[in-house]
């Protein structure tokens, strides 16, 4: 019986394993924590690319992408980790009141710039400077959106804690598939607010296409 390599059932069963593989890869990244920034960086990059449906050589491309843009993604870990350390340990030492609430709204930018930012170096390579600025006029114009991306992660940190079940999805495809997602989204962002550029410039309507604000 001759197989058809390319029928639809095939097709989804090799992308599936490849994104088991890349997540499995990228965790393997993370080990060493001060990679997990450029990881993300080159995971979101890829798979750009892939909600693009500008396929190519996953593998390839995910360690071309994590070596070019190592510097950059390492940066905005460094950053993000620094500054959620401060927020939460200010959160939990305060305990309640009006600035409790504010530094919860605080850290709730500072993840959703972070994610923008780190999608707009993947697609562009733009500098840390100019991402992180165009991530927090982002955040703050697009709060559905910023929510949306931040309520993703929260939701999987819940499952995750709570359920083996998620726990083994996490592992095996759910990183992949959660960046995936998001990567889709950014693309509808394009979409709705500026079809004529590229998904990383369109995440903000304020970014030209050289990755300039304007």
């Amino acid at each position: 019986m001759k197989i058809n390599l390319e029928s639809p059932f095939i097709q989804y069963v090799n992308t599936v394993i490849s994104y088991a593989a890349l997540n499995i890869l990228f965790l393997l990244l993370c080990v060493p924590v001060v990679t997990a920034g450029p990881a993300l960086t080159a995971l979101y990059a890829v798979l750009l690319m892939e909600a693009d449906r500008d396929y190519e050589r996953i593998y390839r491309n995910f360690f071309k992408y994590f070596r070019k843009l190592f510097v950059k993604g390492l940066v905005l870990e460094l950053i993000t980790a620094g500054l959620s350390a401060v927020l939460i340990f200010g959160m939990t030492d305060l305990l309640t009141g009006i600035i409790t609430v504010l530094l919860a709204v605080v850290l709730f930018e500072l993840l959703a710039t972070m994610q923008y930012a780190i999608a707009m170096i993947a697609r562009q390579d733009t500098s840390v400077r100019t991402a992180v600025r165009s991530g927090l006029h982002v955040a703050t114009s697009h709060p559905f959106w910023s929510l949306l991306f931040v309520g993703m992660d929260a939701a999987a940190v819940i499952l995750v804690y709570q359920f083996k079940a998620a726990r083994i999805f996490m592992i095996f495809i759910g990183v992949a598939f959660i960046v995936f997602c998001k990567s889709w989204l950014l693309l509808q962002m394009q979409k709705r607010y500026d079809p004529q550029a590229q998904v990383a410039t369109a995440v903000s309507p304020g970014i030209g296409k050289d990755g300039r604000t304007e």
